[in-house]
Parts: C-alpha cells; structure tokens; sequence
C-alpha cells in the first residue's frame, strides 16, 4: 500500500483548474486547503479540497467542492488520477454531485 502525497493531488488539481493550491491551516485545520486564482490584482478561493482519512490503512475520502464554480467538471480526470497511481487503498472521491470509489 502505498502513501497518498496530498502535494501532488492537489498539484494535479490545480493544474487542471488553472488555480494555485495553499493551506489554510490556522482557519480551517490541517486537512483542508483552498485553490485559487488571481482576479484583477485580488486571490479569490476557486475551490476546497479536504481530505479525510476514514481509517489507517485502507479507507480516505478526497472532499471538493466548488466555492466560485462547481467542481463536478474535473470529478472524472481526478478519479483516473488516483487510478493510474494504483495506491491499493479505498479512496472515495466527492464532488458536488458525483461520488465514486477509486
């Protein structure tokens, strides 16, 4: 079984949503983070990736959500992601509307 590496996850997310991924640890806790982008000289948040590990060894669960636009639209190529990198662990990915056990 190997490690998931939150940095690439959400390097990958970020590069196919255009935004730049940083940490709000102080705010909202060590397992969330935020992606955006800049808009007329201002950061405005995108989206929220949370992940949450269910259990040690086998189970975690990959939250997004959209907080400037939906997040559905990247649901598959996230899920094909974390298929390609054969991490033998259950990982459920959500999106706004979609959920699926890679």
């Amino acid at each position: 079984m190997k490690n998931i590496n939150r940095m690439e996850i959400l390097k990958f997310i970020s590069e196919i949503t255009d935004t730049e991924a940083i940490g709000q640890e102080t705010f909202c806790g060590k397992n969330i983070y935020f992606l955006r982008n800049k808009l007329n000289n201002f950061w405005e948040e995108k989206y929220q990736v949370e992940f949450i590990s269910q259990t040690r060894k086998y189970f975690f669960t990959l939250l997004i959500r959209g907080m400037q636009a939906e997040s559905d639209f990247i649901h598959k190529r996230v899920v094909d992601f974390l298929r390609s990198k054969k991490l033998q662990r259950n990982i459920i990915v959500d999106t706004e509307s979609i959920s699926t056990m890679v």
